[in-house]
């Protein structure tokens, strides 16, 4: 295994609870019959939720042009479309974004799934943390109905993992929304490569009412959002920061989130306030696994 060294440092290479929690259980027996309430036990309490606010939280231009994306729509009542690699902080964006306009948000956390009863049994369950019942026809009712009556804005995260009819679904709910009550339900679609997975689903682009493809972090906007996020990169060694993300975190400042807590954890016992020191940073590279 070949390596390089920055001054002292070597680096061998390679190598997001919903707010509204009344009537669940009611509208669950009116819905799906009192005979399958019961079920709603077996539900994590946690699905719905909105992702936490990280503690190192950069407001970076990214996340700010996420943010008029995101508001843009749940004000039109529409779709946002927000694409973008991975770790460049298009969930984080948007759920603060859709806090910040005080909106009822279900957050759902799309697993990759074919079938789309599965996808519409995910945000369901998701919605009123109770089991989805029936054909997929009685789902989708099941949301539209829901949606008219509490008004929610869903954030679907990796919604590439969503197939092209499960688009088409979607885009059948906003019509329905839409016809019934003069105003589409808005839905922020959050995912890597989104927009060639909407390519293939001509009919969703005119329910959508803004989009944004955020490019990688690399240069001078990854050093920025790293400034903000950890103070103590400003004066060190850009050479260092730069290898360690061309290696390993490839511009996911999820990544370099963690990589700052260890050395943080690191340096407990003192208040460091110099430029991150390369022996520090290598000590957390390998706590974290990432080099020998």
């Amino acid at each position: 295994m070949t390596a390089f060294a920055t001054d002292s440092l070597s680096f061998p290479t390679g190598g997001e609870p919903h707010d509204s929690t009344s009537t669940v259980q009611e509208w669950s027996a009116r819905t799906h019959g009192p005979e399958e309430v019961s079920a709603t036990r077996a539900v994590s309490r946690r699905r719905g939720s909105l992702p936490v606010r990280p503690e190192r939280f950069a407001n970076t231009p990214v996340v700010r042009r996420i943010r008029v994306t995101t508001q843009t729509a749940v004000r039109a009542r529409r779709i946002a479309a927000i694409s973008g690699p991975v770790g460049v902080g298009k969930t984080t964006a948007s759920a603060e974004a859709a806090r910040a306009l005080g909106s009822d948000v279900v957050y759902v956390l799309m697993p990759d799934v074919t079938s789309v009863k599965a996808t519409l049994s995910v945000i369901w369950e998701c919605m009123t943390r109770t089991p989805a019942m029936g054909a997929e026809r009685r789902i989708k009712d099941d949301i539209v109905e829901y949606v008219l009556a509490h008004d929610v804005t869903l954030l679907i995260d990796d919604a590439h993992h969503v197939s092209a009819r499960g688009l088409r679904v979607l885009t059948g709910i906003w019509n329905e929304v839409d016809v019934l009550r003069g105003r589409g339900v808005a839905m922020i679609l959050v995912g890597n490569d989104l927009m060639n997975a909407l390519k293939v689903v001509p009919e969703i682009h005119s329910r959508i009412g803004a989009r944004y493809q955020a490019p990688p972090l690399a240069g001078d906007s990854l050093f920025d959002a790293l400034a903000v996020i950890e103070p103590r990169t400003v004066g060190a060694d850009r050479t260092m920061l730069r290898r360690i993300d061309q290696q390993h975190f490839h511009g996911e400042l999820r990544q370099w989130v963690s990589l700052f807590e260890v050395i943080a954890m690191q340096n407990k016992d003192a208040t460091a306030v110099e430029p991150l020191d390369p022996a520090e940073v290598r000590t957390a590279l390998v706590r974290q696994g990432w080099i020998q």
